[in-house]
């Protein structure tokens, strides 16, 4: 069996080597890995602005070896790229959020963001929906059904809610509106909402 360039270099090495290209394909790769389940033994090689070792060889054959080698021990850890991104994510989210999370109140900043929008008079049970919202990332989620009169803005007020949800309104609407089922995967295939 023939043996091309990379084999001796790669001799002995352990875990899953991707080479990470220097374009969208490299962020493509990543977002793909971080759902993948070898991520956890993935290994990132970058070849500077090569695209891939069949591009470095081509670049000077004689080289190869030299410049790939280097590629390889340097590999990063998938986990180790991942734990920096999730440290400066954190950090960024921590920058946009400062006010609210220094904040004594933050149920009372949320009241007064719901007013803006224009919901008046109801900010106890907009705090308490909103409280029951954010149960959905406990282990044990609370749920909650709002009763009125007719044309009394439970709608509007539900609507302005799931603004301050991270889930599409495609999503949440049905759920929180009581559209029959058969309806939401209706109004979910076709992105009626």
């Amino acid at each position: 069996m023939e043996r091309g360039p990379g084999c001796t270099a790669a001799k002995g090495l352990s875990g899953n080597y991707l080479v990470i290209e220097p374009d969208m394909g490299g962020e493509t790769v990543k977002k793909w890995l971080s759902i993948s389940s070898i991520r956890e033994r993935a290994k990132l090689i970058s070849l500077g602005t090569f695209k891939d070792p069949s591009e470095l060889y081509l670049d000077n054959p004689e080289l190869f070896k030299d410049r790939f080698t280097p590629a390889l021990n340097a590999a990063t850890p998938w986990t180790d790229l991942e734990s920096t991104l999730r440290e400066k994510e954190t950090k960024e989210a921590f920058t946009q959020c400062r006010d609210i999370a220094s904040s004594t109140s933050i149920l009372d900043l949320f009241a007064q963001e719901i007013e803006r929008l224009g919901v008046s008079g109801e900010s106890q049970l907009a705090k308490l929906l909103f409280l029951i919202m954010v149960s959905r990332y406990l282990k044990r989620p609370v749920s909650s059904a709002v009763k009125g009169p007719s044309a009394g803005g439970k709608s509007y007020l539900v609507e302005c809610l799931l603004r301050f949800s991270h889930l599409p309104l495609s999503i949440c609407l049905p759920v929180f509106l009581n559209i029959p089922l058969p309806m939401t995967k209706k109004i979910c295939h076709t992105g009626c909402l």
